[in-house]
């Protein structure tokens, strides 16, 4: 995946739907079902479940794009948690993620 497509500058027509389904976002960033499930598992994202699928909001699509873009440029899972913080507001991340180095 292109740093462009990560930072959303070759998005066209920003995509502003509520919910977006694992598989799009798999597709969209570029990840695996077991890499997006750690980033759950960590505290990135918080999906809404419904029945047996996940549903991740705008606010999780833009959590993902951030922590993918740190690790591209070569921050730790912490470092990346830490620049969520500061940029994407505090959800779970900071005081729950299970992120140790």
């Amino acid at each position: 995946m292109s740093v462009e497509t990560l930072l959303g500058l070759n998005a066209g027509k920003a995509d502003m739907r509520d919910l977006y389904r694992a598989g799009e976002l798999k597709r969209e960033f570029g990840v695996t079902h077991c890499t997006l499930r750690d980033y759950e598992r960590k505290g990135f994202v918080s999906p809404v479940r419904q029945g047996i699928r996940r549903l991740y909001s705008r606010f999780d699509r833009r959590r993902l794009r951030l922590a993918i873009l740190s690790q591209t440029f070569g921050f730790t899972m912490l470092e990346a948690a830490q620049i969520i913080d500061v940029y994407g507001g505090i959800r779970n991340i900071g005081t729950t993620v299970g992120v140790s180095e």
